[in-house]
Protein backbone atom coordinates (compact mmCIF):
# COMPACT_ATOMS: atom_id res chain seq x y z
CA UNK A 1 0.00 0.00 0.00
CA UNK A 2 1.58 3.84 -0.93
CA UNK A 3 0.18 7.39 -0.11
CA UNK A 4 1.25 9.39 2.12
CA UNK A 5 2.07 10.28 5.83
CA UNK A 6 2.94 13.50 8.17
CA UNK A 7 6.19 12.91 9.88
CA UNK A 8 6.16 16.36 10.16
CA UNK A 9 4.57 19.16 9.29
CA UNK A 10 4.80 18.41 5.87
CA UNK A 11 3.97 15.11 3.28
CA UNK A 12 6.25 12.00 3.06
CA UNK A 13 5.80 9.23 0.64
CA UNK A 14 4.57 6.01 2.21
CA UNK A 15 5.02 2.43 1.61
CA UNK A 16 3.72 -0.27 3.86
CA UNK A 17 4.39 -3.92 3.23
CA UNK A 18 2.13 -6.35 4.84
CA UNK A 19 1.29 -10.13 4.44
CA UNK A 20 -1.32 -12.24 3.05
CA UNK A 21 -3.37 -11.46 5.76
CA UNK A 22 -3.09 -7.48 5.96
CA UNK A 23 -0.45 -7.79 8.93
CA UNK A 24 2.22 -4.92 8.42
CA UNK A 25 5.47 -6.30 7.72
CA UNK A 26 7.37 -3.28 7.56
CA UNK A 27 6.61 0.92 6.54
CA UNK A 28 9.16 3.30 4.82
CA UNK A 29 8.83 7.13 4.40
CA UNK A 30 10.32 9.31 2.11
CA UNK A 31 10.78 12.41 1.14
CA UNK A 32 12.27 16.06 1.31
CA UNK A 33 11.52 19.09 3.89
CA UNK A 34 8.67 19.77 1.58
CA UNK A 35 5.57 18.30 0.76
CA UNK A 36 5.50 14.52 -1.33
CA UNK A 37 2.40 12.76 -2.15
CA UNK A 38 2.47 9.22 -3.78
CA UNK A 39 -0.90 8.54 -6.06
CA UNK A 40 0.26 5.27 -7.40
CA UNK A 41 2.54 2.28 -6.62
CA UNK A 42 3.29 -1.34 -8.58
CA UNK A 43 5.98 -4.28 -8.08
CA UNK A 44 8.67 -4.05 -10.51
CA UNK A 45 9.83 -7.50 -12.35
CA UNK A 46 12.96 -7.10 -10.31
CA UNK A 47 11.15 -7.69 -7.69
CA UNK A 48 11.43 -3.82 -5.93
CA UNK A 49 8.52 -1.47 -5.65
CA UNK A 50 8.25 1.69 -7.94
CA UNK A 51 6.24 5.24 -6.60
CA UNK A 52 4.81 7.89 -8.54
CA UNK A 53 3.46 10.98 -7.45
CA UNK A 54 4.34 14.90 -6.99
CA UNK A 55 6.75 16.43 -5.32
CA UNK A 56 7.62 19.95 -3.90
CA UNK A 57 11.44 18.90 -2.30
CA UNK A 58 12.67 18.15 -5.53
CA UNK A 59 12.59 19.24 -9.04
CA UNK A 60 12.66 22.26 -11.46
CA UNK A 61 9.22 23.55 -10.96
CA UNK A 62 6.71 24.39 -7.21
CA UNK A 63 5.46 20.30 -7.81
CA UNK A 64 6.94 17.82 -10.29
CA UNK A 65 6.67 14.21 -10.84
CA UNK A 66 8.25 12.22 -8.55
CA UNK A 67 9.29 8.14 -9.56
CA UNK A 68 10.75 6.68 -6.82
CA UNK A 69 12.48 3.20 -6.72
CA UNK A 70 13.26 0.73 -3.99
CA UNK A 71 13.83 -2.78 -3.09
CA UNK A 72 12.00 -5.33 -1.69
CA UNK A 73 12.68 -4.20 1.46
CA UNK A 74 11.69 -0.74 0.80
CA UNK A 75 15.40 0.59 0.96
CA UNK A 76 15.56 3.70 -1.94
CA UNK A 77 17.48 2.96 -4.91
CA UNK A 78 17.17 5.40 -6.97
CA UNK A 79 14.65 8.57 -8.22
CA UNK A 80 13.92 11.00 -10.96
CA UNK A 81 11.56 14.26 -11.20
CA UNK A 82 10.17 14.97 -13.98
CA UNK A 83 8.56 19.02 -14.95
CA UNK A 84 9.26 22.01 -15.87
CA UNK A 85 8.51 25.43 -14.31
CA UNK A 86 4.91 25.26 -13.18
CA UNK A 87 3.66 22.53 -11.54
CA UNK A 88 2.87 19.05 -13.37
CA UNK A 89 1.02 15.67 -10.97
CA UNK A 90 1.82 12.05 -11.60
CA UNK A 91 -1.77 10.12 -11.40
CA UNK A 92 -0.96 6.54 -12.64
CA UNK A 93 1.89 4.14 -12.85
CA UNK A 94 3.02 1.06 -15.44
CA UNK A 95 5.68 -0.69 -16.06
CA UNK A 96 6.14 -1.63 -19.64
CA UNK A 97 7.74 -4.25 -21.43
CA UNK A 98 11.25 -3.07 -22.02
CA UNK A 99 11.34 -2.51 -18.13
CA UNK A 100 10.95 0.84 -18.52
CA UNK A 101 7.89 3.16 -16.90
CA UNK A 102 4.87 5.36 -18.57
CA UNK A 103 3.25 7.55 -15.66
CA UNK A 104 0.17 9.45 -16.49
CA UNK A 105 -0.89 12.70 -15.43
CA UNK A 106 -1.21 16.43 -16.21
CA UNK A 107 0.80 19.36 -16.11
CA UNK A 108 1.07 23.14 -15.89
CA UNK A 109 4.16 23.78 -18.13
CA UNK A 110 3.67 22.20 -21.58
CA UNK A 111 0.71 21.55 -23.48
CA UNK A 112 -1.81 24.26 -25.03
CA UNK A 113 -3.71 24.70 -22.04
CA UNK A 114 -4.22 25.86 -18.61
CA UNK A 115 -3.83 21.85 -17.27
CA UNK A 116 -3.18 18.83 -19.96
CA UNK A 117 -3.04 15.36 -20.23
CA UNK A 118 0.80 14.12 -19.60
CA UNK A 119 2.58 11.27 -20.30
CA UNK A 120 6.06 10.33 -19.56
CA UNK A 121 7.70 7.44 -20.71
CA UNK A 122 11.40 6.21 -19.37
CA UNK A 123 13.60 3.90 -20.26
CA UNK A 124 14.88 0.72 -18.51
CA UNK A 125 15.39 1.40 -14.49
CA UNK A 126 18.26 3.87 -14.64
CA UNK A 127 21.11 3.13 -12.64
CA UNK A 128 21.60 5.21 -9.51
CA UNK A 129 24.72 6.91 -8.21
CA UNK A 130 27.52 4.24 -6.88
CA UNK A 131 27.37 3.86 -3.14
CA UNK A 132 29.29 5.69 -0.63
CA UNK A 133 29.37 6.57 2.80
CA UNK A 134 29.46 9.18 5.80
CA UNK A 135 32.82 9.72 7.29
CA UNK A 136 32.57 12.87 9.67
CA UNK A 137 31.73 13.30 12.37
CA UNK A 138 31.91 10.03 13.66
CA UNK A 139 28.61 8.26 14.56
CA UNK A 140 27.67 8.83 18.49
CA UNK A 141 30.44 10.68 18.93
CA UNK A 142 31.04 14.19 21.02
CA UNK A 143 32.19 17.67 20.11
CA UNK A 144 32.74 20.51 21.77
CA UNK A 145 33.58 23.12 19.11
CA UNK A 146 31.68 25.54 17.29
CA UNK A 147 32.71 24.86 13.74
CA UNK A 148 30.74 21.59 12.52
CA UNK A 149 32.41 19.75 9.58
CA UNK A 150 30.97 16.94 7.46
CA UNK A 151 32.09 14.74 5.17
CA UNK A 152 31.65 11.25 3.17
CA UNK A 153 33.35 9.62 0.48
CA UNK A 154 32.81 10.36 -3.27
CA UNK A 155 30.01 9.38 -4.98
CA UNK A 156 30.16 8.70 -9.32
CA UNK A 157 27.51 8.70 -11.55
CA UNK A 158 27.39 5.27 -14.08
CA UNK A 159 25.46 7.68 -16.90
CA UNK A 160 27.99 10.46 -16.13
CA UNK A 161 25.96 12.63 -14.96
CA UNK A 162 26.96 15.44 -11.86
CA UNK A 163 26.65 14.41 -8.49
CA UNK A 164 25.15 17.05 -6.12
CA UNK A 165 25.10 15.95 -2.26
CA UNK A 166 21.86 16.67 -0.40
CA UNK A 167 22.92 17.34 3.23
CA UNK A 168 20.16 17.19 5.80
CA UNK A 169 20.84 17.91 9.47
CA UNK A 170 18.16 17.59 12.58
CA UNK A 171 18.80 18.76 15.77
CA UNK A 172 17.02 19.73 19.36
CA UNK A 173 19.65 22.54 19.61
CA UNK A 174 17.49 25.98 19.42
CA UNK A 175 18.38 27.43 15.75
CA UNK A 176 19.03 23.86 14.00
CA UNK A 177 15.39 21.99 14.44
CA UNK A 178 15.87 21.94 10.38
CA UNK A 179 18.71 22.16 8.29
CA UNK A 180 19.57 21.85 4.22
CA UNK A 181 22.21 22.15 1.83
CA UNK A 182 23.46 21.03 -1.66
CA UNK A 183 26.64 20.71 -2.34
CA UNK A 184 28.76 19.62 -5.41
CA UNK A 185 31.83 18.74 -2.59
CA UNK A 186 32.21 16.13 -0.09
CA UNK A 187 33.04 18.24 2.62
CA UNK A 188 30.74 20.31 4.20
CA UNK A 189 31.52 23.38 7.25
CA UNK A 190 29.30 26.11 9.10
CA UNK A 191 29.53 27.49 11.98
CA UNK A 192 27.58 26.63 14.85
CA UNK A 193 28.87 29.88 16.89
CA UNK A 194 25.93 31.72 15.25
CA UNK A 195 23.18 29.64 16.39
CA UNK A 196 22.93 30.27 20.66
CA UNK A 197 22.24 27.31 22.88
CA UNK A 198 22.14 26.29 26.76
CA UNK A 199 25.44 26.75 28.35
CA UNK A 200 26.69 22.69 29.85
CA UNK A 201 24.39 21.03 28.09
CA UNK A 202 23.95 18.27 25.72
CA UNK A 203 22.27 18.35 22.38
CA UNK A 204 21.08 15.75 19.54
CA UNK A 205 22.06 16.05 15.76
CA UNK A 206 21.14 14.16 13.17
CA UNK A 207 21.57 14.11 9.62
CA UNK A 208 21.21 12.55 6.26
CA UNK A 209 23.50 12.85 2.66
CA UNK A 210 21.98 11.90 -0.35
CA UNK A 211 24.07 11.66 -3.99
CA UNK A 212 22.09 13.28 -6.72
CA UNK A 213 22.77 12.78 -10.58
CA UNK A 214 19.97 13.91 -13.17
CA UNK A 215 16.54 13.12 -11.09
CA UNK A 216 18.29 9.62 -9.68
CA UNK A 217 18.83 9.68 -5.71
CA UNK A 218 20.90 7.77 -3.42
CA UNK A 219 21.33 7.26 0.40
CA UNK A 220 24.81 7.16 1.96
CA UNK A 221 25.01 3.58 2.38
CA UNK A 222 25.50 3.86 6.46
CA UNK A 223 21.98 5.44 6.35
CA UNK A 224 21.32 8.11 8.82
CA UNK A 225 24.33 9.92 11.21
CA UNK A 226 23.92 10.99 14.87
CA UNK A 227 26.53 12.75 16.98
CA UNK A 228 26.13 14.96 19.92
CA UNK A 229 27.12 18.51 20.60
CA UNK A 230 28.46 19.08 24.50
CA UNK A 231 28.45 22.75 24.65
CA UNK A 232 31.38 23.53 27.11
CA UNK A 233 31.08 25.17 30.31
CA UNK A 234 32.01 28.86 30.59
CA UNK A 235 35.51 29.62 32.28
CA UNK A 236 35.45 29.49 36.10
CA UNK A 237 34.87 32.46 38.46
CA UNK A 238 37.30 35.03 39.41
CA UNK A 239 37.35 38.24 41.27
CA UNK A 240 38.89 41.98 40.25
CA UNK A 241 41.98 43.01 42.68
CA UNK A 242 43.20 46.13 41.35
CA UNK A 243 42.66 49.14 41.70
CA UNK A 244 40.45 48.69 45.00
CA UNK A 245 37.31 49.75 45.26
CA UNK A 246 36.78 53.78 45.67
CA UNK A 247 40.48 54.37 46.04
CA UNK A 248 41.82 57.54 44.57
CA UNK A 249 44.82 57.59 41.92
CA UNK A 250 46.66 60.03 40.59
CA UNK A 251 49.53 58.37 38.72
CA UNK A 252 49.46 58.56 34.74
CA UNK A 253 49.49 54.60 34.33
CA UNK A 254 47.32 52.43 36.18
CA UNK A 255 47.73 48.82 37.47
CA UNK A 256 44.72 46.53 37.09
CA UNK A 257 44.65 43.22 38.32
CA UNK A 258 42.02 40.08 39.00
CA UNK A 259 42.30 36.66 39.89
CA UNK A 260 43.00 33.55 37.79
CA UNK A 261 39.90 32.19 35.51
CA UNK A 262 40.11 28.43 34.83
CA UNK A 263 38.32 27.36 32.29
CA UNK A 264 37.28 23.43 32.38
CA UNK A 265 37.92 22.29 29.05
CA UNK A 266 41.28 23.27 29.16
CA UNK A 267 40.79 26.16 26.66
CA UNK A 268 42.81 28.95 26.62
CA UNK A 269 41.15 31.93 28.79
CA UNK A 270 41.35 35.59 27.44
CA UNK A 271 40.53 38.33 29.97
CA UNK A 272 38.97 41.91 28.66
CA UNK A 273 39.34 44.56 30.30
CA UNK A 274 36.18 47.24 29.97
CA UNK A 275 36.40 51.19 31.22
CA UNK A 276 34.40 53.59 31.07
CA UNK A 277 34.74 57.12 32.83
CA UNK A 278 31.62 59.46 31.97
CA UNK A 279 33.46 62.80 32.49
CA UNK A 280 37.00 62.03 31.10
CA UNK A 281 38.35 62.04 27.50
CA UNK A 282 38.90 58.57 26.65
CA UNK A 283 37.26 56.12 24.45
CA UNK A 284 33.78 54.77 26.13
CA UNK A 285 34.03 52.13 26.90
CA UNK A 286 37.92 51.85 26.43
CA UNK A 287 38.23 48.09 26.14
CA UNK A 288 41.60 45.83 26.23
CA UNK A 289 42.23 42.35 25.82
CA UNK A 290 45.24 40.35 27.44
CA UNK A 291 46.01 37.17 28.32
CA UNK A 292 47.27 37.76 31.79
CA UNK A 293 45.80 38.86 34.85
CA UNK A 294 47.36 41.85 35.04
CA UNK A 295 47.43 45.08 32.50
CA UNK A 296 48.91 48.51 33.02
CA UNK A 297 47.21 51.04 31.14
CA UNK A 298 48.04 54.32 30.06
CA UNK A 299 45.65 57.28 31.15
CA UNK A 300 46.40 60.51 28.86
CA UNK A 301 45.62 63.14 30.55
CA UNK A 302 43.51 65.94 29.01
CA UNK A 303 44.95 69.51 29.40
CA UNK A 304 41.30 70.95 29.86
CA UNK A 305 40.72 68.97 32.82
CA UNK A 306 43.81 69.36 35.39
CA UNK A 307 43.14 69.35 39.07
CA UNK A 308 39.49 67.70 38.67
CA UNK A 309 38.69 64.08 40.16
CA UNK A 310 36.86 61.72 37.92
CA UNK A 311 34.64 58.71 38.47
CA UNK A 312 36.30 55.54 36.21
CA UNK A 313 33.82 52.71 36.40
CA UNK A 314 35.57 48.93 35.06
CA UNK A 315 34.62 45.43 34.79
CA UNK A 316 36.65 42.29 33.31
CA UNK A 317 35.65 39.24 31.53
CA UNK A 318 37.06 35.97 31.09
CA UNK A 319 36.17 34.40 27.22
CA UNK A 320 37.33 31.11 26.03
CA UNK A 321 35.77 28.56 23.47
CA UNK A 322 32.77 31.98 22.98
CA UNK A 323 31.44 31.23 26.25
CA UNK A 324 32.11 34.92 28.78
CA UNK A 325 31.60 35.40 32.33
CA UNK A 326 32.29 38.63 34.21
CA UNK A 327 34.50 38.57 36.96
CA UNK A 328 32.52 37.57 40.62
CA UNK A 329 32.65 40.83 41.95
CA UNK A 330 30.98 42.54 39.13
CA UNK A 331 31.80 46.39 38.40
CA UNK A 332 34.81 48.13 39.83
CA UNK A 333 34.63 51.95 41.05
CA UNK A 334 38.07 54.21 41.76
CA UNK A 335 38.37 58.18 41.04
CA UNK A 336 41.91 59.63 38.98
CA UNK A 337 42.54 63.01 40.49
CA UNK A 338 44.19 64.28 37.20
CA UNK A 339 47.53 66.16 38.23
CA UNK A 340 48.10 69.89 37.74
CA UNK A 341 50.84 70.74 35.09
CA UNK A 342 54.88 71.64 36.64
CA UNK A 343 55.44 74.96 37.56
CA UNK A 344 56.17 78.21 35.69
CA UNK A 345 60.14 78.25 34.95
CA UNK A 346 62.52 80.56 32.64
CA UNK A 347 65.12 80.30 30.05
CA UNK A 348 68.23 81.54 31.69
CA UNK A 349 71.23 81.13 29.12
CA UNK A 350 72.36 81.29 26.03
CA UNK A 351 71.19 85.32 27.10
CA UNK A 352 68.99 86.27 24.48
CA UNK A 353 70.58 88.00 21.01
CA UNK A 354 74.07 86.92 23.05
CA UNK A 355 76.88 86.25 20.41
CA UNK A 356 78.36 82.81 21.13
CA UNK A 357 82.17 81.44 19.59
CA UNK A 358 82.56 78.43 21.04
CA UNK A 359 80.98 75.29 19.51
CA UNK A 360 80.16 74.03 23.15
CA UNK A 361 77.36 75.85 24.14
CA UNK A 362 75.56 75.77 27.70
CA UNK A 363 71.57 76.14 27.75
CA UNK A 364 70.03 76.18 31.12
CA UNK A 365 67.06 77.17 33.04
CA UNK A 366 65.51 77.89 36.43
CA UNK A 367 63.66 74.60 37.75
CA UNK A 368 60.12 73.72 37.49
CA UNK A 369 58.85 72.00 40.35
CA UNK A 370 55.69 69.53 39.59
CA UNK A 371 53.01 70.20 41.78
CA UNK A 372 51.88 65.95 42.26
CA UNK A 373 55.86 65.45 43.17
CA UNK A 374 56.31 63.90 39.84
CA UNK A 375 59.55 63.84 38.21
CA UNK A 376 60.37 66.65 35.77
CA UNK A 377 61.62 66.26 32.62
CA UNK A 378 63.39 68.83 30.62
CA UNK A 379 62.82 68.86 26.80
CA UNK A 380 65.15 71.30 25.12
CA UNK A 381 64.52 72.25 21.27
CA UNK A 382 66.95 73.79 18.75
CA UNK A 383 66.92 75.10 15.25
CA UNK A 384 68.35 77.59 12.95
CA UNK A 385 66.85 78.65 9.75
CA UNK A 386 70.88 79.22 8.36
CA UNK A 387 73.21 77.03 9.47
CA UNK A 388 73.47 73.39 8.33
CA UNK A 389 72.94 72.14 12.40
CA UNK A 390 70.96 68.90 12.27
CA UNK A 391 67.88 70.64 12.21
CA UNK A 392 65.84 70.36 14.19
CA UNK A 393 67.52 68.92 17.29
CA UNK A 394 66.50 67.70 20.37
CA UNK A 395 67.52 67.00 23.60
CA UNK A 396 65.77 65.45 27.08
CA UNK A 397 67.66 65.66 30.38
CA UNK A 398 66.32 65.97 34.03
CA UNK A 399 68.99 68.84 34.78
CA UNK A 400 68.14 72.30 34.40
CA UNK A 401 71.31 72.77 32.30
CA UNK A 402 72.80 70.60 29.10
CA UNK A 403 75.98 71.76 26.90
CA UNK A 404 75.71 70.68 23.75
CA UNK A 405 78.04 70.38 20.46
CA UNK A 406 77.61 72.56 17.41
CA UNK A 407 80.38 70.78 14.99
CA UNK A 408 81.92 73.66 12.67
CA UNK A 409 81.95 72.79 9.19
CA UNK A 410 84.99 71.43 7.34
CA UNK A 411 84.51 74.07 4.63
CA UNK A 412 85.01 77.76 6.07
CA UNK A 413 81.97 79.94 6.26
CA UNK A 414 83.11 82.74 8.52
CA UNK A 415 79.64 84.19 8.84
CA UNK A 416 77.06 84.88 12.04
CA UNK A 417 73.92 82.92 12.23
CA UNK A 418 70.95 82.51 14.04
CA UNK A 419 69.96 79.76 16.24
CA UNK A 420 66.30 79.65 18.15
CA UNK A 421 66.03 77.17 21.03
CA UNK A 422 63.01 76.43 23.46
CA UNK A 423 62.44 74.36 26.49
CA UNK A 424 59.36 72.66 27.89
CA UNK A 425 59.43 70.81 31.05
CA UNK A 426 57.12 67.69 31.26
CA UNK A 427 55.86 65.53 34.18
CA UNK A 428 53.11 62.84 34.31
CA UNK A 429 52.08 63.85 30.84
CA UNK A 430 51.67 67.34 31.29
CA UNK A 431 54.09 69.64 29.56
CA UNK A 432 54.77 73.43 29.91
CA UNK A 433 57.32 76.22 28.08
CA UNK A 434 59.40 77.99 29.65
CA UNK A 435 57.81 81.80 30.78
CA UNK A 436 60.32 83.59 29.02
CA UNK A 437 59.08 81.49 25.06
CA UNK A 438 61.62 81.29 22.76
CA UNK A 439 64.84 82.22 23.02
CA UNK A 440 67.59 83.24 20.16
CA UNK A 441 71.17 83.70 19.99
CA UNK A 442 73.89 84.09 17.17
CA UNK A 443 77.07 81.70 16.96
CA UNK A 444 80.12 83.19 15.24
CA UNK A 445 81.18 80.39 12.78
CA UNK A 446 85.23 80.49 12.27
CA UNK A 447 86.72 80.34 8.69
CA UNK A 448 88.16 77.28 8.86
CA UNK A 449 87.99 74.00 11.14
CA UNK A 450 89.28 70.68 11.44
CA UNK A 451 87.49 67.45 9.70
CA UNK A 452 87.55 66.25 13.58
CA UNK A 453 85.29 69.18 14.90
CA UNK A 454 82.66 67.57 13.02
CA UNK A 455 82.08 65.03 14.25
CA UNK A 456 80.49 64.36 17.72
CA UNK A 457 82.66 63.40 20.73
CA UNK A 458 79.90 61.40 22.28
CA UNK A 459 77.52 59.23 21.31
CA UNK A 460 73.77 60.03 22.15
CA UNK A 461 70.06 59.11 21.55
CA UNK A 462 66.79 61.47 22.05
CA UNK A 463 63.61 61.36 21.05
CA UNK A 464 61.07 64.78 20.49
CA UNK A 465 58.52 65.17 21.60
CA UNK A 466 58.22 63.08 24.33
CA UNK A 467 55.12 61.96 25.22
CA UNK A 468 53.52 61.83 22.07
CA UNK A 469 51.03 60.90 19.53
CA UNK A 470 51.18 59.75 17.08
CA UNK A 471 54.99 60.41 15.76
CA UNK A 472 57.99 61.93 17.04
CA UNK A 473 61.88 62.49 16.10
CA UNK A 474 64.30 60.73 16.85
CA UNK A 475 68.03 61.86 17.06
CA UNK A 476 71.07 60.18 17.56
CA UNK A 477 74.91 60.68 17.18
CA UNK A 478 77.78 58.75 16.13
CA UNK A 479 80.99 59.18 17.08
CA UNK A 480 82.56 57.23 14.13
CA UNK A 481 81.29 54.98 11.28
CA UNK A 482 79.51 51.88 11.82
CA UNK A 483 76.65 49.84 11.54
CA UNK A 484 73.83 50.18 13.52
CA UNK A 485 70.26 49.02 14.42
CA UNK A 486 67.96 51.02 15.61
CA UNK A 487 64.88 49.45 17.07
CA UNK A 488 61.34 49.54 19.06
CA UNK A 489 60.83 47.49 22.11
CA UNK A 490 58.06 46.82 24.32
CA UNK A 491 58.41 46.39 27.85
CA UNK A 492 58.27 42.40 28.19
CA UNK A 493 61.36 42.96 25.17
CA UNK A 494 59.75 41.66 22.46
CA UNK A 495 60.83 43.40 18.99
CA UNK A 496 58.14 45.92 17.44
CA UNK A 497 59.76 47.40 14.94
CA UNK A 498 62.91 48.02 13.52
CA UNK A 499 63.72 51.91 12.62
CA UNK A 500 66.54 51.55 11.05
CA UNK A 501 69.75 49.05 10.00
CA UNK A 502 72.70 49.42 8.17
CA UNK A 503 76.20 51.70 8.17
CA UNK A 504 75.79 55.03 8.95
CA UNK A 505 78.50 57.53 9.08
CA UNK A 506 79.72 59.50 12.05
CA UNK A 507 78.00 62.43 13.23
CA UNK A 508 74.00 63.57 13.57
CA UNK A 509 70.66 61.61 12.08
CA UNK A 510 67.59 62.10 12.83
CA UNK A 511 64.97 59.92 11.62
CA UNK A 512 60.93 60.30 11.87
CA UNK A 513 59.03 57.28 13.93
CA UNK A 514 55.34 56.75 13.31
CA UNK A 515 53.75 55.11 15.75
CA UNK A 516 50.02 54.41 14.51
CA UNK A 517 50.19 51.40 14.71
CA UNK A 518 52.14 50.71 17.54
CA UNK A 519 51.03 49.81 21.43
CA UNK A 520 49.98 52.61 23.60
CA UNK A 521 52.37 53.19 26.52
CA UNK A 522 56.03 53.11 27.63
CA UNK A 523 57.94 51.50 25.17
CA UNK A 524 61.87 51.69 24.28
CA UNK A 525 64.36 52.63 21.45
CA UNK A 526 67.69 50.95 21.33
CA UNK A 527 70.73 52.01 19.61
CA UNK A 528 73.02 49.20 19.09
CA UNK A 529 76.64 48.73 17.24
CA UNK A 530 79.90 48.24 17.30
CA UNK A 531 80.69 50.48 20.21
CA UNK A 532 77.45 52.05 21.18
CA UNK A 533 74.12 50.60 23.11
CA UNK A 534 72.00 53.19 23.93
CA UNK A 535 68.26 53.17 25.57
CA UNK A 536 65.62 55.78 25.52
CA UNK A 537 62.22 55.47 27.08
CA UNK A 538 59.49 56.88 24.97
CA UNK A 539 55.96 57.41 25.90
CA UNK A 540 52.96 56.83 22.89
CA UNK A 541 49.26 58.21 23.71
CA UNK A 542 46.10 58.11 22.01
Amino acid sequence: MAGWNYPTDNHDFYLVKTNSNGDSLWSHSYGGSNRDDCYSVLETASGGYALAGITMSYGAGSRDIWLLSVDSSGDSLWSRTFGGGDQEYGRCLRQTSDFGFVIGGSTYSFGAGSEDIWLVKTNAEPLPPQPFIRVIPVDSSFVNWPLDTFAWTRSLDPNGDEITYLFHLESNMPGYESFDVSTPDTILMFDRATLSGTLDEVFTFHWTVHAAANGDTVEASNAEGIYFYDTPEPPGPFNRILPEDSTTLTGSFIDFAWTTSIDPNGDEVTYLLSIHAPTYPIPDPYELTTTDTTITVPIAWDGGNLDEIHNFYWTVYATSNFDTVEAANGQGLFFVETPGPPGEFWRLLPLDCNLETDPMVEFAWSPSVDPNGDEVIYLLHVQSPTYPFPDPADYSTMDTSITIEIPWPVEPLDDVHEFYWTVHAAANFDTVEASNGEGVFYMDIPGCADVSSVLPTEYSLSAYPNPFNPSTTISFSLVKTQDIELSIFNLNGRLLRTVVSGEYAGGVHVVALDASDLPTGTLFVILSGESVSLTRKVFVLR
